[in-house]
């Protein structure tokens, strides 16, 4: 055999030996994962130190021979020792996956990590893949932080914020924080996130309306509610409501209010622990007029730890003399008083005409009687009745 057919059969040779190289090798992104067949001839990749899943697919990593060792056909994925927050969704790139293990990772669960439910029915040991950030969810189970996530987004308002707070260990209690400040919004929201109690955040906004608070059930489990600086008149409608009877903490700073249903408030406050509760009522132009403000006076002074803001809230511009100044400090004398004097003064002129009507009239009967016994005759309206 020449020399130049021995060469070009060890050549052959060569490449076929290569080509016979484990496939599951061949486009493996060796720099961070072990690419090998399992007994059941399986093909799985071990990865270590990611810090993007793009690191999985890239351009970094061609198939040596054909399309047989993409990553399409990898059916066993384990990661660790990776912080995963990527929002790159995995399932378009590993479609023939089969078990994807995340043990040993830092997971920050947010909303960037949803496209794991899913590979729900694929995920290893899932009780114990936990989240390790953010704080809200440390130590709960992935699986169902996610869908916490995933249901509080669906159902928050549109275009507001929505967020957990607050999440327990045993799923019992969670809290969530709805954000709609500033949006211009006319009316309060009428979708929130289900199941959960919500504190909520509506400043800065033109609403007029709170029956929304009354009539919507969502609204039952807003216990915490920021209304300030919008354009309320009046809370009326929330008096006898369920609504005013199960809340922590209302804002009202900054509306259009007069006046408040304290008779209402007082019988829900007599109920409840006010230690818990808290208002907030100043920058409203509060009528105080004699009755208003006894009536407000005797409420706050009730429930001193409950309006928060009470040295800021003060009369309205039109209350005359009390304008601009504390309800606390403004002296009911002073308030008043010209509707007292007022009262006075044409009381004792009722009393002056009633007494000298009185007097005139024993003085017409003295006369009449003197006149009588003299003359005989008796008064003209006598001699006129028949």
């Amino acid at each position: 055999m020449s020399s130049r057919k021995f060469s070009l059969l060890f050549c052959s040779s060569l490449l076929l030996c290569f080509l016979s190289v484990d496939s599951s090798s061949l486009h493996c992104p060796a720099d961070i994962c072990q690419c090998y067949e399992n007994h059941l001839e399986e093909t799985v990749w071990n990865c270590t130190r990611l810090t993007s899943a793009s690191q999985l697919w890239n351009g970094g990593h061609l198939p040596l021979h054909g399309d047989l060792q993409k990553s399409e056909l990898v059916q066993h994925l384990l990661i660790a020792d990776s912080k995963i927050d990527f929002p790159d969704d995995l399932t378009p790139h590993f479609p023939n996956l089969k078990t994807l293990e995340l043990s040993n990772n830092l997971i920050i669960c947010s909303k960037h990590l949803i496209w794991l439910l899913k590979l729900n029915d694929k995920l290893q040991d899932p009780e114990n893949v936990q989240c390790t950030s953010p704080q809200t969810f440390n130590g709960t189970q992935i699986l169902k932080a996610l869908q916490l996530i995933h249901d509080v987004d669906a159902r928050c308002p549109e275009r507001c914020v929505c967020e957990l707070a607050h999440v327990h260990k045993d799923d019992q209690y969670v809290t969530v924080r709805v954000s709609c400040n500033n949006l211009g919004l006319t009316e309060i929201p009428k979708t929130l996130p289900e199941n959960v109690t919500i504190h909520m955040d509506l400043s800065n906004n033109r609403i007029e309306d709170v029956s929304e608070l009354t009539k919507n059930p969502s609204y039952s489990r807003v216990t915490v509610l920021y209304l300030a600086n919008n354009r309320i008149q009046s809370i009326s409608s929330l008096e006898d409501s369920d609504w005013i009877k199960q809340f922590s903490l209302l804002s009202l700073q900054g509306n259009l209010l007069k006046e408040i249903p304290t008779d209402a408030l007082n019988n829900v406050f007599h109920h409840q622990d006010i230690n818990g509760v808290r208002m907030l009522l100043s920058n409203n132009p509060w009528k105080c007029d004699c009755i208003t403000i006894t009536q407000f006076q005797s409420f706050i002074a009730k429930h001193k730890q409950l309006v928060k803001d009470v040295s800021n809230v003060t009369c309205g511009p039109a209350e005359g003399e009390s304008a601009g100044k504390k309800v606390i400090a403004v002296e009911l004398t002073s308030v008043c008083s010209t509707v007292g004097n007022n009262a006075i003064n044409l009381m004792d002129v009722l009393n002056v005409i009633l007494a000298l009507l009185t007097l005139a009239t024993i003085g017409k009967l003295l006369y009449d009687y003197y006149a009588y016994r003299k003359t005989g005759q008796l008064p003209w309206i006598a001699s006129k009745l028949p």
